[in-house]
């Protein structure tokens, strides 16, 4: 078989999607600078090469790229502030703002680090959105302005109304995701179900049936089935739950799993199917269980006895 160089592999599958070099790398680098990539004159950073791939539907499992100190460094810092500010939200009130201080700094570490690096900027920018004020979290406005700003750094001509019109990387994708969230905190659910609409007939042309993309499209599924059964939209969204599930096993990523359950499991007590209802409330509590999650039985227990009339052992 005949190895590409990972230049090559880009020019061809731009040529092949009648893509522009401009509208590959918008955001991402200078057309030049993928020139040079395309034609082995340059190697592509790691943050950079990702988000091309992406773009251009391809997988980045299969490039290997032997990574600088600084680039080391900077996947380190990001895990790092990430899993801080993941600290942050599932923190007691006692506990919150000492942990916020230290994802605050975690972030202005990232940022000081990454320098003019556009694609570190945006994920901190996305950070900070998560993270809040100290006295809570930040109004719909303020969160889609930095939101909004975050992706608009990539893509600036970036509408929620024309989702499918741009191509995008997964750092991307988790942005229109946050968004989605945030509206969905804010009650306006028209919205929140156009969007995530929009994202899943993006994941159908696109192909993110892949390993590399899995998460983003369990967390879609997941929470646009969510959204779709408070709307009591209740077989679209067991469908929505249904192709979640799928993903969900087809690649071993289990982050949502119980929420698929509990979605699936209310869905069907709204629809009359008292016993199978009643199995999905029992797999959904077993996984809460085994994953240590007090918050997500209670919920699931007040919502089994409210819709069934049932009491969650």
């Amino acid at each position: 078989m005949k190895e590409l160089r990972i230049g090559e592999v880009i020019q061809k599958r731009r040529k092949e999607l009648g893509l522009t070099q401009a509208e590959v790398c918008e955001g991402i680098c200078e057309p030049m600078t993928l020139s040079r990539i395309e034609n082995g004159r340059q190697a592509p950073s790691y943050n950079r090469v990702k988000a091309i791939l992406h773009r251009l539907d391809l997988p980045d499992d299969r490039y290997t790229a032997l990574l600088d100190e600084d680039e080391i460094t900077l996947e380190d810092l990001k895990r790092e502030a990430s899993a801080r500010v993941n600290l942050v939200a599932n923190a007691s009130a006692q506990d919150k703002p000492r942990l916020r201080e230290e994802a605050l700094a975690a972030i202005q570490t990232l940022e000081e680090f990454a320098g003019e690096d556009q694609l570190t900027q945006q994920a901190a920018m996305g950070l900070r959105a998560s993270l809040g004020r100290p006295e809570g979290p930040y109004s719909l406005e303020e969160k889609l302005e930095l939101l909004m700003g975050a992706i608009r750094m990539t893509r600036p001509k970036f509408d929620l109304e024309e989702i499918n019109d741009f191509r995008y990387s997964g750092g991307e994708i988790a942005l229109i995701i946050r968004i989605a969230n945030a509206y969905s905190l804010a009650g306006e659910k028209r919205k929140v179900l156009d969007i995530y609409s929009q994202l899943v007939k993006y994941a159908r042309k696109h192909g993110w049936d892949q390993p590399r993309y899995a998460g983003n499209l369990v967390v879609i599924l997941s929470n646009y089935a969510r959204e779709l059964n408070i709307d009591k939209q209740y077989e679209e969204a067991l469908e929505i739950a249904q192709m979640g599930w799928n993903i969900t096993i087809k690649y071993s990523n289990y982050r949502c799993l119980g929420g698929l359950l509990f979605i699936q499991a209310n869905a069907y007590a709204h629809l009359g199917e008292s016993e199978k209802s009643k199995d999905l409330y029992y797999q959904a509590l077993y996984l809460y269980k085994a994953l240590g999650d007090p918050d997500g039985i209670t919920h699931l227990k007040n919502d089994a006895r409210d819709t069934l009339g049932i009491e969650l052992d």
